[in-house]
């Protein structure tokens, strides 16, 4: 989602939803802040409001205006125009132009420090913070907002602080602290019936859900969200959550659904001005042409998206790019720039400290050295990967250990400063009885989290060992890939949905060429290695909704969802190319290790899956007539 500086590769709304929070709040900031009456200076940031979701330029020139007839003046108007100039920059994407006017009103406005408009400013300072990839400084920030929001009943204000704090956690801290604020920020606009903030919340929570891959919910909202959007023409709302309907399509896997959803969000983006909201467009309508192999037009796609993303100093987004680029380059047989791009790309991750991304770019990095056959440096790039693996869950679980000990302090607190109060309203002897009560409930309490805790453990280690026997459960053990029943379970419930009207499917069944003899002649561990292999051969080359499985001794199944004939074709020989070029130092250099493949795409007089086997076989069968190291089609 377009959330507040990710990913997953998930998306930043957040960037989009600030600035509509600040007009929810800044009346109500003008009012508890000032006691003078209301002026045409307050129509005008009221106008200001309105323009900077439908007119930005037209509100950026207002803002111009107003703050030269202001000057350096220390009033409560002024200070609301240091939000929305703040907040005018988040909608473009300027964040580093955002952080510089905050800092600026933060220093200027310290006399109105308890006030909800300096309250906005804090959390707008700390919006752009996140964008620029200081997530610590930005979570401080927030608490701070959350603070001045809670010490004068701000509800407005606290509905976007909470909200900010949650999509923050959302991507960076745990999905139980995202949802504990983002319910906060519901429950306070819920109850002082502000519909409006109301909205902003259910967003977040929908990409939260997003986050935690409840598609179906995340959907619902977001399709609500729309049409509300559209029916009071607020363009720039609309924009964002089209391209996060889009992301929603996208990870369902129904690619054509994302294009659409992207090419209107890019449509109304630019239509506003919008250069953000024009950049993750590109970016997702180039990984889709990426995943379709039209590998010029994702190289268009995405570079231009990394040009935006550069101007307006979106480090992150510019290295995840980068990911989807090396993937580009390597497609166009430039390997050198393959590599580099992702060098460059852990580069500006390492600068940020981003474990998360730091895996995903290490582990194309592998794929890419083992399909160009460099195993030391796939062996290197893959033990680097291991390493974030590992850096990344180990700064999850401390991070969780500090909640539960905050949480755990804070009641113990709680509780001790009630025994106090109570022990002062007693004689000695009850005030004994009290102690003793109290200690034997300190200990119950103790006793109680211990057991708490053993559970949990003791939870986690079932979830993990299932998962385990899970995997073991699906996978083949010597070649790592899907097991036959795993990957029948894809090919039947694919087979169902593509009988019932939907897209295409494509199988390729293939087996080592004269396997037996290498068995034979070097022994089952070279049989092994060979296996082995040509697993590891043929995975970095497909796609990410392509399975590749082993169905027997020395045959292989490769299942292509939404693939018609002529790219599973492609496909199958870019497998079969690719196995060819093997080294085969354990076998001698006068034998090549080839495989066989016979296609079969899905036709309506195929009535089961046991039929489209039995063609792929059966071309498979033709092309060993052939005289092997052929890929034949089924007719």
């Amino acid at each position: 989602m377009r959330l507040s500086s990710s990913t997953v590769n998930l998306c930043l709304s957040g960037l989009f939803l600030v600035i509509c929070s600040v007009q929810a709040i800044a009346t109500e900031s003008i009012e508890k802040g000032s006691s003078e009456p209301i002026t045409d200076v307050s129509s005008q940031l009221a106008q200001i409001k309105q323009l900077i979701n439908h007119d930005p330029a037209s509100a950026r020139q207002q803002i111009d205006d107003l703050r030269d007839n202001f000057g350096d003046s220390v009033s409560n108007e002024n200070l609301v125009l240091f939000g929305l100039d703040c907040e005018q920059n988040i909608v473009l994407g300027h964040a580093q132009e955002a952080k510089d006017v905050a800092s600026l009103g933060l220093k200027r406005f310290a006399s109105l420090e308890l006030s909800p408009s300096y309250g906005e400013l804090i959390v707008c300072y700390g919006n752009a913070l996140e964008f620029l990839g200081d997530i610590k400084t930005a979570s401080k920030y927030y608490n701070q907002g959350i603070q001045i929001a809670e010490m004068l009943d701000s509800a407005k204000l606290a509905t976007y602080a909470y909200r900010a704090r949650g999509d923050l956690n959302a991507y960076h801290g745990t999905v139980e602290s995202a949802l504990a604020d983002l319910h906060k920020a519901y429950q306070v606009a819920e109850t002082n019936n502000d519909t409006f903030n109301l909205g902003l919340a259910k967003n977040s929570l929908a990409n939260l859900y997003v986050y935690i891959k409840d598609y179906q919910k995340a959907l619902d909202i977001y399709l609500e969200i729309q049409e509300s959007a559209s029916q009071s023409n607020n363009l720039l709302n609309l924009a964002t959550t089209t391209y996060n309907i889009a992301r929603v399509y996208q990870d369902l896997g129904e690619i054509e659904q994302a294009a659409s959803y992207f090419n209107q969000s890019y449509q109304v983006s630019e239509k506003i001005g919008d250069d953000a909201g024009v950049a993750f467009a590109l970016k997702g309508l180039g990984i889709i042409d990426l995943n379709r192999q039209q590998i010029e037009s994702a190289k268009r796609q995405l570079e231009k998206a990394t040009d935006i993303f550069r101007s307006l100093g979106e480090v992150i987004q510019i290295a995840q790019v980068k990911i989807h680029l090396g993937k580009v380059y390597y497609e166009l047989g430039d390997v050198d720039k393959s590599i580099a791009t992702y060098r460059s790309a852990i580069l500006l991750f390492e600068e940020k400290e981003s474990l998360q991304n730091l895996k995903k770019a290490f582990e194309s990095l592998s794929r890419t050295y083992a399909a160009i056959g460099d195993f030391e440096q796939a062996y290197q790039a893959q033990n680097k990967y291991i390493e974030y693996f590992k850096l990344h869950q180990q700064e999850d679980r401390e991070r969780r250990i500090t909640e539960m000990r905050v949480a755990f302090d804070t009641e113990r607190k709680e509780h001790e400063n009630k025994l106090l109060v109570e022990k002062n309203r007693f004689t000695t002897l009850e005030l004994e009885k009290k102690s003793q009560l109290a200690r034997f409930q300190y200990w119950v309490l103790v006793l109680g989290a211990l057991l708490v805790l053993s559970l949990l453990l003791l939870i986690w280690r079932y979830i993990r060992n299932r998962k385990v026997l899970e995997k073991l459960a699906r996978t083949d053990e010597l070649t790592l890939l899907a097991n036959r029943r795993h990957i029948m379970e894809f090919v039947e419930k694919e087979f169902i949905r593509v009988e019932r009207g939907g897209s295409t499917l494509s199988l390729v069944m293939f087996d080592i060429d004269h396997f037996k003899q290498f068995n034979d002649k070097y022994g089952h561990k070279v049989g092994d290695r060979v296996l082995q292999s040509v697993a590891k051969q043929c995975l970095p080359l497909l796609r990410k909704s392509d399975i590749l499985g082993r169905i027997g001794g020395e045959e292989f199944l490769l299942f292509l969802p939404n693939t018609s004939e002529n790219e599973a074709y492609a496909i199958a020989e870019r497998c079969r190319i690719a196995v060819s070029e093997i080294p085969t130092p354990l076998i001698g250099d006068e034998e090549k290790i080839t495989i066989s493949s016979g296609l079969v795409t899905y036709h309506s007089y195929m009535s089961t899956v046991d039929d489209m086997l039995n063609k792929a076989d059966m071309a498979l069968y033709q092309a060993k007539k052939q005289g092997r190291n052929k890929t034949c089609i089924a007719e």
